[in-house]
């Protein structure tokens, strides 16, 4: 595939024009549609967002596929439904073109294993990112050895997100064990938007809680929350997200992987990007990522080579 014609370049340099793509668009051909995965995590939906609004403002068709447990792949060997070993499946198959949410080199290093000669990595473009375990600020909870003893005011309780992520791996398989937690707390599994449904009616309630949480994510400045110490160093260390797009997308696109290549956000911005989507009204995303861009006009000209 080749990359579009200039023809198709929708030039939105000033405020006004950025805007008018809400409601118009470029009409690019059918053949440049670029597909990007999407999973119910802040960071993962911010910025595929970000880029499908960027990627339409520049002649292409964007299309954000969202993976469910009822995805193909999404049911690994041991039965568990994992939305994560069906995105890194529709990758490698080339039914995603991109993705923006690949934890290195711990957390999707089984991903990148079973997948990597389907699979290239192109870029980082967000450092310092960790796995937590929270709590409430107000919690006398300081470490993660301190939950040891504890576990009937907590219902027995760490609450995890969706089965099958990294997080709930490295929790589950890695944490619990090296406290010795297992016997005394099961991690429960679900989704993104329960565990934070949970944070929230416990922050409410004044109740206990244990979330598995990470950074960059909104939750901490919506709520008070303290990271419980890991002395064990059991979560790992700091890692940072990748993009990843599936073998042949840069070949295909070298102009739109050498944006990609050269995106970078800091936390302040990715957070601003997060807020601005969880405070737009329901089908309204699309104005709040136009109204960032604007406000962040001389960073994204720099990766788009302005």
């Amino acid at each position: 595939m080749s990359e579009r014609p200039r023809r198709w370049v929708c030039r939105w340099s000033s405020a006004w024009v950025v805007l008018a793509l809400l409601l118009s668009g470029c009409a690019p051909p059918e053949d440049e549609a670029i597909t990007i995965g999407v999973l119910p995590w802040a960071e993962v939906r911010a910025t595929a967002e970000l880029w499908s609004f960027l990627l339409e403002a520049e002649g292409f068709e964007a299309e954000l596929r969202r993976i469910d447990t009822t995805s193909p792949g999404g049911i690994v060997r041991t039965g568990e439904v994992t939305v994560v070993a069906g995105l890194y499946a529709q990758l490698a198959d080339g039914e995603i073109d991109l993705w923006t949410g690949a934890w290195l080199p711990q957390t999707h290093a089984p991903q990148l294993v079973e997948h990597g000669r389907d699979v290239e990595v192109l870029g980082t473009w967000y450092e310092g990112a960790r796995l937590t375990w929270a709590v409430p600020a107000d919690s006398d909870l300081a470490s993660i050895a301190d939950l040891e003893g504890r576990g009937e005011e907590l219902g027995g309780e760490i609450v995890g997100v969706e089965p099958g992520s990294g997080h709930v791996r490295i929790s589950r398989d890695e944490v619990l064990p090296a406290y010795g937690l297992e016997d005394e707390y099961t991690l429960s599994t679900g989704s993104t938007g329960a565990m934070l449904a949970a944070l929230d009616r416990a922050v409410a309630l004044e109740r206990p809680i244990v979330v598995t949480l990470w950074e960059p994510h909104p939750a901490y400045g919506r709520y008070d929350l303290r990271n419980l110490e890991d002395p064990l160093g059991a979560l790992g260390e700091e890692e940072r997200i990748d993009v990843v797009v599936h073998d042949g997308f840069v070949a295909d696109h070298p102009e739109v992987a050498e944006w990609l290549a050269a995106f970078t956000l800091e936390e302040a911005e990715l957070a601003s990007l997060q807020v601005a989507l969880e405070d737009a009204p329901p089908g309204e995303e699309r104005r709040a990522v136009a109204d960032w861009v604007v406000e962040h006009r001389d960073l994204v000209d720099g990766w788009l080579g302005r």
